[in-house]
């Protein structure tokens, strides 16, 4: 079974994957310096760790709700004492 690729491994392929799509449509067209280029790439880059961050903190946030307990049982212990 192959190890599964590593977050650092995702966002490098995906943003070598964006890269290849500004290279086609930028270059094709014209008018793109290297620094336009390099200013996007940095921009697909932190795009895409912002996004995987963001994905992180949702599965962490739902596995805390899920593990905490309800406040209704909260509410029904106070009510028996």
């Amino acid at each position: 079974m192959a190890d599964r690729p590593s977050e650092a491994d995702l966002v490098i392929q995906s943003t070598a994957l964006q890269i290849l799509a500004l290279l086609r449509t930028k270059y094709s067209k014209g008018g793109c310096t290297v620094e336009d280029f390099k200013d996007e790439i940095a921009r697909a880059m932190d795009a895409q760790i912002e996004k995987r961050a963001e994905k992180k903190l949702d599965k962490a946030t739902k596995a805390r709700r899920s593990s905490a307990p309800s406040l209704s049982s909260d509410s029904a212990l106070c009510e028996e004492r």
